[in-house]
This record gives C-alpha cells, structure tokens and sequence, in this order.
C-alpha cells in the first residue's frame, strides 16, 4: 500500500495549495522507507526528494544540535 501511494505523494502537483510537508509528516513517510524492502540507494534517493518538500524548520534542530556537540 505504502509503495502505491508514494509515487501520488512525490509526484502530485497543487501549483493553488501547494504547501510544504510538515515534521510530522515527514516522520511518518521517513518511517514507512525505513521499513520497506527498498535497496538502500532508493530510500536515499526518495528520501533526499522528501526532504526537498519538506518543511526546512524540521532539520534545524538537528543542525543545531550538531553544532552544539
């Protein structure tokens, strides 16, 4: 199901209510690659895409977290 709803995700187009994915959302689909039997290459790929349209303020912490060690 996951695979079949993810080409939807990453490739529908809402140019009038475009919106970025929020931190959330972004977890949950982050959770469902982790999971899959994908080759490792693929998540990454897919996951680089999610990130794109993503909401940039979900990865600040983890830059400043870093900063901070």
């Amino acid at each position: 199901m996951f695979l079949f709803s993810l080409p939807l995700l990453l490739f529908a187009s809402a140019p009038d209510g475009y919106r970025l994915l929020n931190c959330e959302e972004y977890d949950w689909i982050s959770g469902g690659i982790n999971r899959s039997s994908m080759t490792a290459g693929d998540k990454l790929d897919i996951r680089f895409a999610i990130i794109e349209q993503t909401d940039p303020t979900c990865f600040e912490l983890e830059v400043e977290d870093a900063k901070a060690d």
